[in-house]
């Protein structure tokens, strides 16, 4: 089974809609909210547990509490339902989008290649490939972090909440 990210930033009257919601109504929302082009959002495909790992040295599937890199990618407050939901107030999203301003993308490739995704078990499980096709897989990851900051950096300026969604 593949499992693809969406980030999705929102407004309050968003947000609020969807608090209340049990797990099945609460995937049929957030479908209906995806399903708004008007919506900032950046969907990222299986690249996640990568990007993760890259800009934090560990798997999404065991995020880093209090860290806004992790946050960026698996959101603050989770909702105990499958699958993956979480949440972004608009009151953290400055703090999460400074530490991706700060981050040096091209910097963190030296430690981030396929034998580190390999030795951590990383979603998805990567074959061997050759040089060119790992060259892709970075430029692939880079521009997934590139979506994300500007996904943040929309809702900043829109005052707007995140929502993520890992199925």
């Amino acid at each position: 089974m593949v499992m693809l990210a969406s980030f999705q930033a929102v407004d309050d009257a968003a947000l609020a809609a969807i608090a209340s919601l049990d797990e099945d109504e609460l995937v049929e929302r957030l479908e209906e909210l995806y399903g708004d082009d008007g919506r900032p959002r950046h969907d990222m495909d299986k690249n996640w547990d990568l990007l993760h790992f890259v800009l934090t040295g560990v798997s999404a599937s065991r995020p880093s509490e209090n860290d806004p890199l992790s946050e960026s990618v698996v959101g603050v407050h989770a909702y105990d339902v499958e699958p993956f939901i979480s949440v972004t107030k608009a009151t953290d999203v400055p703090r999460i989008l400074g530490a991706l301003r700060a981050v040096d993308i091209d910097g963190l490739r030296g430690r981030c290649g396929l034998a580190a995704f390999r030795k951590h078990h990383l979603y998805p499980t990567l074959a061997e490939t050759t040089k060119a096709e790992e060259d892709q897989l970075w430029q692939s990851i880079k521009a997934e972090f590139e979506g994300l900051l500007g996904l943040f950096e929309t809702a900043a300026a829109g005052d707007l909440n995140g929502i993520v969604s890992i199925y």
